[in-house]
């Protein structure tokens, strides 16, 4: 009776391709799963930063409206009550648990300020938001919402009068005169800052904030008011070293005086 053997090299092959298969699976596995899953994080993150943005634009508008009712009483945007404002219509425990960095105290409002010149509040609200990167690379994006709303004021437009008699307006020591009393060279930009912060501001020429000698005894409790000019924190919106003494004078009695270059026509 003929006897059938088994081909040995046949067997030995069969069984050697199997493991290098299996192998060569678990390697391209390990290389597409982790591709395919930071792919699905940076989908969650783009719909969860779209999100954000969304809640945070609609929070601003409402803080600005509300900030816009409140100039009236006080000619000066709160940045501090902005800021409040915006954490407690998104809510502080949605923010917290959110990408953005530090939560609630991650957004910054600072640079919100009160355009005396056509009575216009400018919010901006800063944030910086994570990225789905480990921690040391330190990798985050910054982003802002800004908002313009008119502050309610209560003021009427004036027809000015022709002629040489026209009232104008002058500083003590200023060279020119001025057709607007709100001219922004007659009415600089304050803003009310947290305390804690006022370290790190700088004014429009990149100087440090100083304590004014008028107005600041001790530490503030707060807040402090600054000006976009200055060099001072004040801890009165009173103080001398925030306002300018104006009169209100006839062009004639001017002087010689040149015509200020940004509201004398």
């Amino acid at each position: 009776m003929p006897q059938y053997k088994n081909n040995p090299t046949k067997s030995n092959t069969e069984r050697a391709s199997v493991p290098g298969s299996r192998a060569s699976i678990t390697i391209e596995a390990s290389l597409v799963i982790p591709i395919f899953l930071f792919a699905v994080l940076c989908f969650i993150y783009t719909m969860e930063i779209q999100v954000l943005q969304t809640q945070i634009r609609f929070a601003v508008e409402n803080a600005a409206k509300e900030e816009a009712a409140q100039v009236s009483v006080i000619p000066v945007v709160n940045t501090v009550r902005l800021q409040r404002n915006i954490v407690e219509q998104i809510g502080k425990d949605r923010l917290d648990h959110s990408i953005i960095i530090n939560g609630a105290e991650g957004i910054r409002c600072n640079q919100s300020y009160l355009s005396i010149f056509n009575d216009e509040i400018h919010v901006k609200a800063k944030y910086s938001i994570r990225l789905p990167f480990p921690e040391f690379t330190r990798i985050e994006m910054p982003l802002r919402q800004e908002m313009v709303v008119k502050a309610w004021t209560g003021k009427q437009n004036k027809n000015k009068e022709q002629g040489a008699d026209e009232i104008v307006y002058i500083t003590k020591y200023g060279s020119v005169y001025h057709e607007s009393e709100t001219c922004t060279y007659l009415a600089p930009k304050i803003s009310y800052v947290s305390y804690k912060e006022v370290g790190k501001l700088r004014n429009r020429y990149g100087e440090k904030y100083k304590r004014c000698t008028k107005c600041s005894y001790g530490k503030p409790i707060s807040g402090v008011y600054i000006s976009e000019h200055g060099n001072k924190y004040h801890n009165s919106l009173n103080c001398s070293g925030l306002k300018r003494s104006i009169y209100a004078v006839k062009k004639s009695e001017v002087g010689g005086r040149k015509g200020c270059s940004k509201c004398a026509h």
